[in-house]
């Protein structure tokens, strides 16, 4: 049987305590954090959850149970009845993106799938769909999340491609990783 990362429902404020307890108990998780640069503080630099009451786990299907008796766990985000998959991909965009930027920001919306620009960090190792350009402000899709982040990254870091190029591309997710 094959791991597959799920997201899990925690009590708020919680999702540290159930990360370490997952990791104590050997079981796969990420609970991505935030680094918030406070303007006026000098610069100070805090971490603070991404994803309120989110840890994501990568478990076999067996271990769900296990999982969902962990102090502080709600429950498992469900789609159609079942635990809801998380893609691979998605997780690895989320780390790379909380890695590579400051002051990220994420909000539940739909997804547009028409779009047709993206931000190209090769020197990073992943290409995500762009959803929304302005002020020098990127957001990008999470699609099996429902959710998209932003941040303010380099004006290098975005990279414009014609309808046709993004068309044969043959992205099935709104991004793709070009490591």
């Amino acid at each position: 049987m094959e791991m597959k990362w799920y997201a899990v429902y925690t009590k708020p404020n919680c999702e540290k305590k159930v990360s370490q307890i997952l990791t104590q108990k050997k079981i796969i998780n990420f609970c991505p954090t935030n680094r918030i640069i406070r303007v006026g503080k000098e610069g100070k630099i805090n971490e603070e959850i991404l994803f309120h009451s989110y840890v994501f786990v990568k478990a076999l299907e067996s271990q769900i149970t296990e999982v969902k008796r962990i102090k502080g766990v709600i429950n498992f985000i469900y789609w159609m009845q079942k635990p809801a998959i998380i893609d691979d991909n998605e997780i690895t965009l989320i780390r790379r993106f909380v890695n590579d930027h400051v002051n990220v920001k994420i909000e539940k919306t739909g997804i547009d799938a028409d779009q047709s620009h993206y931000i190209n960090e090769s020197q990073n190792g992943y290409q995500a769909k762009l959803v929304h350009l302005k002020s020098n402000r990127v957001k990008v899709i999470l699609p099996s999340l429902g959710y998209v982040m932003f941040a303010e990254p380099d004006k290098s870091v975005i990279q414009f491609k014609p309808s046709e190029e993004v068309a044969s591309s043959q992205l099935n997710y709104q991004y793709a990783l070009t490591r």
